[in-house]
């Protein structure tokens, strides 16, 4: 057997967090509407889903570890607080951060939409060629036949997974919240786990949303079992917890709304680690109804008047948890950033230190 072929778009160390045992995991599958097991080293893993040079799967490991003691930082203190501050970025919070940036950008969903972006891509390239002369008309329809292809020697999902790790800072103005579940109902997490959300202009047509400095921006990410992690803007939201950043859970209606929101942002299961919630997951699917998204095949398309599919960046849900605890602020005006500059800074750290390589 090749060593590092079996790649994983969620992290082992992360689904642990979900088991009884470390080593297998339930899934509830939203195609089959079916409950079933698997060990921990199948789910969400491929061979060779990044690439078949398996240098790469090594370093994404370092990654993933580096990463991995944030989180194990967090859980153990079990304070934001301590973590969190508003004059330095510390390490560890970083570490936090990176891995939602990180994690959010290298699922098999962002994967597709980031091939669907170059095949579109692609075929605008083609067009052009057309119009200039250049390029026989015939070779568009071959194009869309899937007959003539851009071929990639790696995924190039490596790249944007790369940019995403370095923008974190980008969130460090968000605020965040430790919930800690008291009650019988376990968090569940997903194949798509961390979700960015923005219920305060959402539907507003903004074309930026949910962009890492969109001003009412929210993320949101199951930790374990029994913790969550909510940043919010707070300019736009209001939030109560302790002084140590926490927010008790008491209530199993506040579990089941975090619980759906995993389920209306996976790509096809969500995991956790207790035998017999299929009844459960089946109720929480029937009570998203309509906003639940069920033609996972139009999931981010486009259609124009030529009837061209752009496939957009992944989108906030439609669903919006109701979270007794989260207020929202009067009168706050859209931006696209929160920090004046933030976006500048952060394109030229990243045309210093990897435009070379781009």
């Amino acid at each position: 057997m090749v060593e590092y072929k079996n790649q994983h778009y969620v992290p082992r160390f992360y689904l642990r967090n979900f088991s009884d045992d470390g080593q297998k995991i339930w899934l509830y599958n939203m195609q089959a509407n079916r409950e079933f097991t698997e060990p921990i080293s199948r789910v969400c893993a491929r061979d060779y889903f990044y690439s078949d040079e398996t240098d790469v799967e090594k370093e994404i490991g370092s990654i993933e570890s580096a990463l991995s003691k944030g989180l194990g930082e967090l859980l153990a203190i079990q304070s934001v607080s301590k973590f969190q501050t508003e004059k330095e970025l510390k390490p560890d919070w970083l570490r936090v951060l990176q891995f939602l940036t990180f994690q959010e950008a290298r699922t098999a969903l962002s994967k597709e939409e980031i091939e669907q972006d170059g095949e579109v891509m692609f075929e605008t390239f083609v067009r052009a060629g057309i119009e200039a002369g250049e390029l026989d008309p015939e070779l568009l329809e071959e194009v869309r036949e899937g007959n003539v292809w851009l071929e990639h020697e790696q995924s190039p999902q490596l790249l944007p997974m790369l940019y995403q790790l370095h923008c974190a800072p980008l969130l460090a103005d968000l605020w965040g919240t430790l919930l800690v579940n008291k009650t019988g109902t376990e968090l569940v997490t997903s194949d798509h786990p961390v979700v960015r959300h923005n219920p305060y202009f959402l539907g507003e047509g903004h074309p930026q949303e949910i962009g890492l400095q969109s001003r009412g921006l929210q993320i949101y990410c199951p930790l374990t079992s029994h913790h969550y992690l909510l940043l919010h803007d707070p300019e736009c939201y209001e939030i109560e917890c302790s002084s140590e950043g926490v927010r008790e859970i008491h209530d199993t209606a506040v579990i089941n709304e975090l619980n759906k929101l995993q389920i209306v942002n996976c790509d096809n299961n969500v995991f956790y680690g207790t035998e017999g919630r299929q009844e459960e997951m089946d109720c929480l699917w029937e009570q998203l109804g309509e906003l639940a998204d069920t033609n996972r095949d139009d999931r981010g398309t486009v259609r124009t008047e030529g009837g061209i599919g752009v496939y957009t960046k992944i989108s906030a849900p439609r669903f919006c948890p109701e979270l007794p605890f989260v207020e929202k602020e009067s009168n706050i005006e859209y931006q696209r950033e929160r920090v004046e500059g933030a976006l500048e800074e952060q394109e030229e750290f990243w045309e210093e230190q990897f435009g070379d390589f781009v």
